[in-house]
């Protein structure tokens, strides 16, 4: 005999996945890459080699040249481009700052999938056909995008000169991105390891423009609200990190290290926001799943531990200490042939 139910059944924990996998109807095939810049002119030919050198080749590139020489940004982009990859170049007149001018690069995402590429990191070659391979297989219709495994370059900028210090691991991915980890805000993906498809815009169309720093995090947490993002365990991005005690030039400096306070700032502002909300509602929500996710992670800020930014510095101080020694050297063996080290 049947059981009688006197109480109704819970609905599954998972239900049937969302098909993504249908682009916008105005969208062309393959891959729309916004690239923002301003006046560092080292980092953009190399975040141009890095777009040129794809393996994937059908690629419409839109340089947002963010109040920075034109002629100069100009010449990189243009002389630094196969002829088979679409390029637009926007400037403007004065800077938007980087979340309003990634928002005016959203406005010309015209294909399939989109992704931001910031003009000091990189790609591997294969990074557009591995990511847009998976997310054009069967199982990759219920993601929204996707995100690799990302390293950290450690560099310097050299009297005009980028010297490379040193590689370790920065982000090894779970199969599928956790929403609640990505409210922690400071261990989420590097943007430069995104591949996200155009419909995500429908989504979040914009970055908090009032957000001069963490507004890629806040913008994949809406994301996440609403879809999933696939993790690809596969190294095909990398994020360039530059001591910040080494450098005079203020252009090439990391944001994080910028803004460091400012990080921290905002992120306790969203934190109490979604909190008052939650009382105000009286229900347990985002503002208490934030504020458990961040204490969870508070070690390893802007999923870079501690360990991982002196790794920076100590290959920061080693790079200089041999330039010194070589210099010595140098200077000794002149001295011997008589002659002096600068003739």
């Amino acid at each position: 005999m049947p059981v009688e139910r006197s109480l109704p059944e819970r609905e599954f924990f998972l239900g049937p996945p969302q098909d993504w996998s249908q682009p916008p109807g105005a969208c062309k095939p393959g891959v729309s890459v916004i690239l923002r810049t301003r006046d560092r002119p080292e980092f953009l030919r190399r975040a141009i080699a890095s777009v040129n050198a794809q393996t994937f080749r059908d690629i419409g590139l839109c340089v947002v040249n963010d109040g920075g020489a034109a002629s100069e940004t100009e010449a990189i982009v243009r002389g630094g481009l196969a002829g088979d990859i679409a390029v637009e170049i926007i400037h403007n007149p004065e800077p938007l700052m980087q979340p309003a001018a990634c928002n005016l690069g959203f406005t010309k995402v015209d294909r399939e999938f989109f992704c931001v590429h910031d003009d000091d990191d990189s790609w591997s070659e294969g990074f557009l056909e591995t990511m847009v391979g998976y997310l054009r297989q069967p199982g990759g219709a219920r993601f929204i995008g996707a995100a690799c495994d990302a390293d950290v370059i450690g560099e310097l900028l050299v009297d005009g000169r980028i010297v490379a210090l040193g590689r370790r691991p920065h982000t090894r991915l779970k199969p599928v991105i956790s929403l609640f980890d990505s409210l922690d805000f400071f261990s989420h993906p590097p943007p430069i390891s995104l591949l996200m498809r155009s419909r995500a815009l429908e989504l979040v169309s914009r970055n908090n423009a009032a957000m001069q720093v963490m507004y890629d995090c806040e913008w994949l947490a809406r994301v996440l609200l609403s879809a999933d993002v696939a993790g690809v365990p596969n190294v095909l991005a990398f994020y360039h990190l530059r001591e910040r005690k080494t450098l005079d030039d203020a252009a090439a400096r990391n944001s994080i290290f910028e803004f460091d306070d400012e990080f921290l700032r905002l992120r306790i502002l969203i934190e109490n926001e979604l909190l008052r909300t939650d009382v105000s509602t009286g229900r347990l929500g985002l503002g208490l799943a934030m504020s458990l996710a961040f204490r969870a992670k508070e070690r390893n800020r802007h999923g870079l531990s501690g360990d991982g930014v002196r790794f920076i510095e100590r290959k920061a101080k080693a790079y200089f200490r041999r330039k010194a020694l070589r210099r010595r050297v140098k200077g000794a063996l002149f001295r011997l042939m008589g002659r002096k080290p600068d003739s």
